[in-house]
C-alpha cells in the first residue's frame, strides 16, 4: 500500500461512515412525518379557500411538477401532491402510497374536518363508484346543479396502478354541470 494511499483510507472511511449516519439519519427523519396530518394541513391550505372563492398559489414546501393538464405540486417531506385544475383541488398520495393505518387515519380526519369545517356538506351515497376500494363523498345541492359543490375521498382500487388516496374538493365553475 502506497504512503498516499495509507492517509487516504482513513478519511475515506470516516465519510462513508459519516455518510451513512447522515443517510440513516435522514430516513429516520423523514419516516416521522405524519402524513395524515400533513394531508389535512394542504387540503386546508390550497382547497378549503376555494369555498371562499380564493385561490391560493401554491408555494413554500411545494415544488412544481410537469403536468399535461392540471397545475400538480409536491411536497417532498410528506411525498403529498396537491393538484388544481377549473374549480378542482386535490390531495394525493400518487407518489408514494399511504400504509393500510394511515389510510384509515386519514378517513377519520376527512370525517373530522368536514363535520368542524363544512357541516353543511351532507353525505351522498349516490356517487355511482360502489366498485371503488374507498369512496366518501359530501356535497351541497344535486348532482348537475351548477351550484353543486363537494368533497369527495377516494380510492379506486386496494393496490396497483389505481391505489392513490385522493381528497378532492369541487367547486361551482363556468362551463361545467356538477358531473360528481
Amino acid at each position: 500500500m502506497t504512503n498516499v494511499v495509507r492517509k487516504a483510507l482513513p478519511i475515506v472511511v470516516i465519510a462513508a461512515v459519516f455518510a451513512g449516519i447522515g443517510y440513516i439519519g435522514r430516513q429516520m427523519h423523514e419516516s416521522h412525518i405524519d402524513r395524515v396530518a400533513s394531508a389535512i394541513e394542504l387540503f386546508r391550505s390550497y382547497c378549503l379557500p376555494l369555498t371562499q372563492g380564493e385561490i391560493v398559489e401554491p408555494g413554500g414546501s411545494l415544488e412544481r411538477l410537469p403536468s399535461v393538464d392540471e397545475e400538480l405540486w409536491a411536497e417532498s417531506k410528506s411525498k403529498l401532491t396537491v393538484s388544481l385544475k377549473d374549480g378542482r383541488c386535490s390531495i394525493s398520495d400518487q407518489l408514494v402510497r399511504l400504509e393500510m393505518s394511515q389510510r384509515a387515519a386519514l378517513r377519520e380526519a376527512v370525517v373530522s374536518l368536514v363535520a368542524d369545517d363544512l357541516p353543511m356538506l351532507e353525505p351522498d351515497y349516490r356517487h355511482g363508484l360502489n366498485g371503488w376500494d374507498e369512496v366518501l363523498l359530501w356535497a351541497k345541492h344535486p348532482v348537475r346543479d351548477p351550484k353543486r359543490w363537494a368533497i369527495m375521498l377516494s380510492r379506486a382500487a386496494d393496490e396497483g396502478e389505481m391505489s392513490a388516496t385522493v381528497i378532492t374538493l369541487y367547486v361551482p365553475h363556468s362551463g361545467s354541470p356538477a358531473e360528481w
